[in-house]
């Protein structure tokens, strides 16, 4: 997710996995096959010109009615995934309700039409065994009804005892998961602090957080005599690569200059370079830790490297450093914990949001402070809460309508909420403003992209490298934005176009789309 870029422009995909309900199979070998059940009624027809066979037939029904049926169905059912409601559990108890071979419900139709048979029988035949034989009937049809409606309440029983189990495995699951995160980060900790040995992955996660700032070799403003104010002036023509090389050159000069630091953080962050900006903006820091400007845009760019934790935690500071709030960030006492993953919890980012949201309360209607609109803007994005966060672009916007970097913003947060074709229009707003905005082009294109024009991505992605490539430095262009221009090759077919973005052909690739360098 990006709120300053889109170079990793956030493409949600919601994967809805389904547990259906397993059939449950029901088998019992005390019923009789259907056959069976057909021959039986073939005996009942001969029953009133044959009274002889009336005591056969009548052993053979209180056999049936003796039979036990067993519970393999319950513990076959017991190893299924059930996803059934409680609205329809009868009703699917009663479609399904077999064992075997034989249906519990077609048999119960098939009893009441051979009692019908069996009391005409008694009337012309008035010995006991009709009778007999209609009260076995009777208890067989009960038992039969009986066993419908005890599997479908058993069917519901188990049903809410499933869910009662799956809800109390959630709440078990989340609370081991928070338990496993809590001892997993104890142990990185421990590991970080443990200067005997090394961590190659610890250092991997920390490369971007910490690294010191890398210079160009040869830079054209080296020997310049005020190169922060030449590097000023770049950037206000929109000349950000050379405006990188001026600001190089000043921290160069003045290594304690934590203006010149922030400039040149800024300065690559529109250049799409935010690693070695987070690495200004911390130096900025080191010399002056409560700079304001530095905490906030420092804040921007570890969200576009997915550093959450760090993010949040560098807004804290920008509240905790600012005496108009600094009362709303209680003090720390004792040793800092020291976090050496990027993961940000639910209650973290709901504490600090709510110490902005405070801070949002302190200034009237009519008289809001666009950095702390701009701060909530960057933490509803860390939540995902894209809405809210446009909202707040917005209002930080209504009090600095010619900001494009506000415009910038509010166009990824768009884009980063499924509306690519307004942010296209918050792009377009920050283009006006800054022309040579290289993030901007760059997220430009990218939102092309997602509303499927190739051709255009791929205009607006050699328009920010021929804008890159204005500083003569090959090491100044983005390696997102030559990517992102080889999936468009490949998306418009022109895979005879690969070889030159491999050579870095500018000249052959603006020839290709008619692009003026």
């Amino acid at each position: 997710m990006n709120i300053g870029s889109l170079i990793r422009e956030e493409a949600i995909v919601a994967g809805l996995g389904g547990l259906g309900a397993a059939a449950a199979i029901f088998s019992s070998a005390t019923l009789r096959p259907e056959n069976q059940i057909r021959e039986e009624n073939n005996i009942s027809k001969e029953l009133a010109n044959d009274a002889l066979e009336m005591e056969s037939l009548f052993k053979e029904i209180q056999g049936l009615e003796e039979a036990e049926i067993q519970d393999v169905w319950a513990q076959e059912y017991h190893q299924s995934d059930v996803n059934s409601q409680e609205t329809n559990a009868n009703a699917w108890g009663k479609e399904f309700l077999r064992i075997g071979d034989v249906n519990l419900l077609e048999e119960s139709r098939w009893i009441s039409q051979f009692k019908s048979s069996a009391h005409q029988l008694n009337q012309q035949e008035t010995g006991m065994s009709g009778k007999e034989l209609i009260d076995s009937v009777e208890k067989i049809e009960s038992k039969q009804e009986g066993i419908a409606d005890t599997m479908a309440n058993d069917l519901y029983d188990y049903e809410y005892k499933i869910k009662e189990l799956d809800w109390a495995q959630s709440q078990e699951s989340g609370a081991r998961k928070e338990e496993f995160w809590r001892v997993l980060e104890e142990e990185w900790g421990r590991l970080a602090e443990d200067e005997s040995q090394t961590h190659p992955w610890l250092s991997q996660s920390n490369t971007t957080l910490n690294q010191d700032y890398k210079f160009l070799e040869e830079n054209v403003f080296r020997g310049l005599s005020n190169p922060l104010t030449e590097g000023k002036r770049r950037l206000n023509l929109g000349d950000i690569p050379n405006a990188v090389l001026a600001f190089e050159s000043a921290v160069q000069k003045d290594p304690k200059d934590a203006e010149a630091w922030v400039l040149l953080g800024r300065a690559q962050a529109q250049n799409e370079q935010d690693p070695v900006a987070i690495s200004a903006f911390n130096q900025a820091l080191r010399i002056e830790p409560g700079r304001l400007s530095a905490l906030l845009a420092l804040a921007a760019s570890l969200t576009n490297e997915a550093f959450e934790l760090q993010a949040a935690q560098a807004l804290k500071n920008w509240l905790r450093e600012n005496p108009k709030y600094s009362h709303l960030i209680p003090q720390e006492t004792g040793k800092p914990q020291l976090r050496v993953s990027s993961i940000l919890t639910r209650e973290e980012l709901d504490g600090i949001q709510n110490a902005f949201i405070q801070a949002a309360r302190l200034n009237p209607r009519g008289s809001l402070d666009p950095d702390v609109q701009s701060a909530l803007g960057i933490l509803f994005n860390l939540g995902k809460e894209y809405e809210k966060a446009a909202d707040c672009f917005t209002a930080a916007i209504s009090l600095r309508p010619n900001d494009s970097l506000l415009w910038n913003r509010l166009g990824a947060t768009l884009a980063n909420g499924g509306k690519s074709a307004e942010a296209v229009s918050a792009y377009r707003r920050a283009l006006e403003l800054s022309p040579h905005f290289i993030r901007t082009r760059y997220n430009l294109g990218v939102t092309c992209i997602n509303l499927n024009s190739y051709r255009e991505a791929a205009e607006h992605f050699l328009t920010a490298l021929n804008e890159q490539s204005i500083g003569g430095k090959e090491s100044l262009m983005s390696p997102s934005i030559w990517n992102s221009l080889r999936i468009i090759l490949h998306l418009l077919n022109r895979e005879d176009l690969i070889s030159a973005l491999d050579l870095r052909d500018l000249t052959k690739l603006n020839k290709a789309f008619n692009i003026t360098s």
